[in-house]
């Protein structure tokens, strides 16, 4: 399976966890982790960062990344005055643009470098990869969260 099918398999794997997750415990913190709601707001989030570093990586000549500190993001943009509809329809806006970029990305824009503070020098290859890394993880979480209801 090539990278973009992984990312269109893995953002649909996401969404598939997410529904067993009853509406009415989607707010509700497991065990002083985030409820699946802060998950899926991470993930728009998350999105909209790893968005923005591939159009860079692209379009610019070795940008650098900005990271985001995801421990401050639920107090600092309001996670518990969010609405999940919102969240889930910027990953899906998100993600149907990223896949029309990346799909008509060449092998050259693959390669490009962007220079990440901790990382050093990564490739838009390496990018990708780590983002796609990440939904797998979350989806995870929202896994153990489903186990609890």
């Amino acid at each position: 399976m090539d990278r973009l099918q992984r990312f269109t398999e893995h953002g649909k794997d996401f969404l598939d966890v997410l529904a067993t997750i009853p509406e009415a415990h989607r707010h509700t913190p497991v065990e002083g982790g985030w409820s699946a709601a802060y998950v899926v707001h991470h993930m728009a989030d998350g999105e909209l960062h790893f968005a923005s570093r591939y159009l860079h990586a692209i379009g610019d000549e070795n940008p650098n990344i900005q990271p985001f500190d995801e421990e401050r993001y639920p107090e600092r943009v309001n996670y518990a005055m969010r609405k999940v509809k919102t969240s889930l329809a910027a990953i899906a806006g998100i993600r149907a643009l990223v896949f029309e970029v990346l799909t008509n990305a060449t092998d050259a824009d693959w390669d490009q470098i962007s220079n990440h503070p901790e990382l050093g020098p990564v490739t838009l290859s390496e990018l990708f990869e780590k983002a796609d890394n990440h939904i797998v993880g979350h989806t995870q979480q929202l896994r153990e969260i489903a186990a609890h209801f």
